[in-house]
């Protein structure tokens, strides 16, 4: 189950001095690890919680996260993050500026390539991940482009992004003939040697996402997807990525996942390019933890 727990600090002499709120969950057991307690998860139920960050940026400056009831009454109370089209830029941004609603954690807590203590690990450090997303009907996507549904973050900066996540690909195919879906895609940015870090494209391994879509699950409009992701992060060969959706597992990668002394906070998205209409995204229950039983999944 998933409980709720305070840690409260004293000093020497007693006196109090701190707290901080954690969830845990704790599942009995199964395959792909020991089963075991995860590092974290968040429902919702009580808000944005720590050590979740909301955060909103440019254009709109208004939608913040927030958590509010499930519109397909199966979940209680969800995540939203809302974004909408800006009329209007500041002069020193174009009309491809973006719109971006997030929440997210820390390296550290997310255990993306850091200890919970700050230490950063390159030797193979292995956490699961899994959420539930939900997009209502009517809701707009960007047409070919990325629009960013949960991604590990490169917090290190160095020789350009070198970060990995699942979008949203909207409107494909692009040209009038067939039937318009948005499909669901993992793009990982991975070392292919010598530290030339390329954009690989799932499923398939592609290095365009034009070639991965025909195959992509599909993202069907108001109802509830569960992703879960399984990451070795590694600055060496023995390194992996894999990527379920649904219950079906569309991705596995092996090689180098990490930079060197790289590390990742992980983070839920609305993000797309500024496009006319309105975007909501509703995300639920987000564990993450050592082992595939730690957040409740048998591979």
């Amino acid at each position: 189950g998933t409980y709720a727990f305070t840690v409260s600090a004293f000093d020497a002499a007693g006196t109090y001095s701190a707290f901080h709120d954690y969830n845990m969950t704790v599942n009995a057991g199964g395959t792909g690890g020991t089963g075991g307690t995860a590092y974290g998860s968040i429902d919702f139920e009580s808000g944005i919680t720590s050590p979740w960050q909301g955060s909103q940026f440019f254009p709109t400056g208004t939608l913040q996260p927030q958590a509010v009831n499930d519109p397909l009454n199966q979940k209680g109370r969800s995540l939203l993050l809302e974004a909408d089209y800006a009329s209007s830029l500041p002069t020193n941004y174009t009309s491809a500026a973006n719109q971006q609603t997030a929440i997210s954690i820390n390296p550290q807590y997310a255990h993306a390539g850091m200890d919970g203590n700050g230490n950063v690990i390159t030797t193979g450090m292995e956490t699961w991940y899994s959420g539930w997303v939900m997009a209502p009907s009517g809701n707009v996507f960007a047409n070919g482009e990325t629009n960013w549904l949960t991604e590990w973050h490169d917090t290190t900066g160095g020789a350009g992004p070198k970060s990995s996540g699942m979008f949203a690909f909207g409107g494909y195919p692009l040209t009038s003939s067939g039937t318009s879906s948005t499909k669901f895609l993992f793009r990982a940015t991975v070392d292919v040697g010598g530290g030339n870090y390329q954009n690989r494209y799932f499923p398939g391994n592609y290095s365009d996402p034009n070639l991965s879509a025909p195959t992509a699950p599909s993202f069907t409009l108001g109802a509830w997807h569960r992703f879960v992701f399984h990451w070795i992060w590694s600055g060496g060969s023995n390194g992996q990525v894999e990527w379920w959706l649904d219950g079906t597992k569309y991705a596995s990668y092996s090689g180098q996942t990490q930079a060197a002394n790289d590390y990742y906070s992980w983070a839920v998205y609305n993000y797309r390019p500024n496009v006319t209409g309105s975007s909501k995204l509703y995300y639920d229950n987000l564990v993450w933890g050592p082992t595939a039983g730690s957040i409740g999944f048998t591979p």
